[in-house]
């Protein structure tokens, strides 16, 4: 995807899209519940680099799926499993509300 889309798709400033995109700099909490929720972006591949990219892909196995997120998780380190831990409260906060 090209910054103009990335941008366009996710709502964050230019210069935030260009730092991600170029690897200049990695998104908080905040910046991955964006792009996870609006590119419908599996948390746990954009984390963990495994599973599936998008939601839409993933099976319909949320057993599977918990235990997955949870191996991922305590393999994480520190700066991950808070990173994690806020885009799952953010989340569930919004879903809540």
């Amino acid at each position: 995807m090209k910054l103009k889309g990335f941008i366009e798709v996710t709502g964050l400033p230019y210069r935030t899209g260009q730092s991600y995109l170029s690897g200049v700099r990695e998104p908080n909490a905040e910046g991955m519940q964006i792009i996870c929720t609006r590119m419908r972006i599996n948390i746990n591949w954009l984390l963990t680099g495994s599973g599936a990219m998008f939601i839409d892909e993933l099976e319909c196995n949320p057993e599977g799926e918990e235990i997955t997120l949870l191996e991922n998780f305590r393999k994480s380190n520190e700066v991950a499993k808070k990173a994690i831990y806020q885009v799952a409260k953010t989340l569930s906060d919004e879903l809540n509300q």
